[in-house]
């Protein structure tokens, strides 16, 4: 799925069941999620990683942060309470018009991107530059050219978050192999027209731990931790990763 038909899905989200897009709880599916609840669920989290930071970190500076694939605005902000200025990016027109209209928080602010690059922002803009749950709905070449771009944006001594899988179990992996995806695009065309109201489609990749170590290290980051979560459901091995920017060398 390219650039330009991952926009086009997610703008359907969007509009469509755009909270359950950003949370895929089957119970919260068809707008069923509470709103309060919702924008809550992302405090709770920037809370977590807030705290972890101010133990581990005690010299950090909490002046300005990117929240890249935000939705609706969940995480961003949250991170608005904590840092003096947080924004926001999505490729998904719907996604950012609901940001911004449930946004009430002068120091965030929220940005469209439909490129493969983050050259909306200069270098070395953000002490703190977060993403979970986007990354692993594009193929690999776009992730990695967000991450190389998160590091560019990125402070020296700052710190990148990021998740991402690293592998499917044995039945998702089949179900991604290239001959059945080929047999499914097969099929939507020849039944196309008799669906007039297709579902939006949200596409998981992934990249091998190893595979990520190696273009960290080759892309200046420093590497604090890489720890295992269960971001991506039941059926994927996912890590997030947390680096830093080194310093450049005189």
């Amino acid at each position: 799925m390219n650039l330009d038909d991952l926009k086009k899905n997610w703008d359907r989200f969007g509009k469509e069941d755009p909270y359950w897009a950003v949370l895929t709880d089957p119970k919260m599916k068809g707008n069923n999620w509470d709103e309060e609840e919702f924008f809550t669920s992302g405090l709770h989290t920037i809370q977590r990683e807030v705290k972890k930071i101010k133990r581990m970190h005690p010299d950090f500076t909490f002046q300005s942060a990117l929240d890249f694939g935000c939705g609706v605005g969940r995480l961003t902000q949250s991170l608005a309470q904590f840092f003096d200025e947080a924004s926001g990016v999505d490729i998904a027109p719907s996604m950012i018009k609901l940001a911004n209209e449930k946004n009430n928080r002068e120091n965030c602010k929220f940005f469209l991107n439909d490129k493969n690059d983050l050259s909306l922002f200069g270098d070395e803009e953000f002490d703190f530059v977060y993403s979970i749950i986007t990354l692993q709905h594009m193929q690999p070449k776009y992730s990695k050219n967000y991450i190389s771009e998160f590091l560019r944006v990125l402070k020296p001594n700052g710190i990148l978050i990021f998740q991402i899988p690293s592998k499917p179990d044995l039945g998702t992996l089949i179900y991604h192999n290239p001959l059945n995806k080929l047999r499914r695009k097969i099929g939507s065309f020849l039944t196309f027209g008799k669906k007039k109201h297709k579902a939006p489609i949200m596409e998981m990749y992934w990249i091998p731990i190893k595979e990520m170590v190696s273009f960290l290290n080759k892309n200046g980051a420093q590497i604090i931790e890489i720890k295992e979560n269960d971001a991506a459901g039941d059926e994927w091995d996912s890590f997030t990763y947390k680096v830093s920017k080194l310093p450049k060398s005189n």
